[in-house]
């Protein structure tokens, strides 16, 4: 009979170790050799402890939240621990919160270094207190657009809007008083533009035709004998005024 009590006692005994270790080992997370680093956040959406850190989002896991406190400024700081001390995590370095799909899933925090290659940079020191990226959130949008509808008063947006109403009757009394000159401006510049637009139009006719060998100009341009005794003519004319700047009495007695 006392056997039969120690067996049982043993058994009871056996079994709430064992419970206790379920509930302990439980809680417990194997964290390995790493180190600390501390994310503060205003916002965090549903963001939990035990979420995984991931590197550039790429599902590769480099650690874990290991706690969520709330600091005495209010803002909220994220204890990540960090696994894999291997991996180089440079200042400057961005942890946003992430949602693993299409904003459904899990949220996680991703850990963006500010360059591809971290060839011969170091760590972030651990146990650095870091300014997490904000997650985008709708509550907060609203928010913020429920707090500027406060600061603006009723009286304060009534007057920018009947300020704004006597502005638009201002310009069109402007309008309406100016019609006949705005017209009669408008018309003139239209009458400007076709005289330019003929002046073009003759210009490119006269361009034309001295590319084809028409007119005067054009046979100059295009007949080379023309040309030769045009030159000639141009070449003896600069002699000629030449010489008379340098004696103008040749005009009335003949050149010795």
């Amino acid at each position: 009979m006392k056997n039969k009590v120690k067996l049982g006692i043993f058994f009871i005994a056996t079994f709430v170790i064992f419970i206790a270790s379920v509930i302990l080992l439980g809680n417990i997370k194997l964290k390995g050799d790493g180190y600390r680093l501390y994310v503060d956040y205003v916002f965090i959406g549903d963001l939990q402890e035990n979420g995984k850190v991931s590197y550039r989002g790429g599902g590769i896991q480099i650690g874990f939240i290991e706690k969520i406190n709330i600091n005495d400024d209010g803002t909220i700081r994220v204890t990540l621990f960090i696994t894999d001390k291997k991996v180089v995590i440079p200042q400057g370095t961005k942890f946003s919160i992430q949602t693993v799909g299409l904003g459904l899933g899990e949220k996680y925090i991703m850990v963006s270094p500010p360059t591809i290659n971290t060839t011969g940079m170091s760590s972030i020191p651990p146990n650095t207190i870091i300014k997490g990226v904000e997650p985008f959130s709708i509550e907060t949008t609203l928010g913020s657009i429920g707090d500027i509808g406060k600061d603006l008063n009723f009286q304060e947006l009534s007057l920018m809007v009947s300020n704004l109403s006597r502005t638009i009757n201002l310009i069109s009394d402007v309008i309406g008083s100016n019609e006949v000159n705005i017209t009669k401006s408008i018309s003139n510049v239209s009458d400007t533009l076709s005289y330019v637009n003929n002046i073009s139009r003759d210009l490119s006719y006269v361009i034309n035709d001295i590319e084809t060998g028409k007119g005067v100009i054009g046979a100059i341009m295009k007949d080379p004998k023309l040309h030769t005794n045009v030159s000639e003519i141009i070449d003896n004319l600069k002699v000629f005024t030449g010489k008379i700047k340098d004696n103008p009495s040749a005009l009335i007695f003949r050149e010795p």
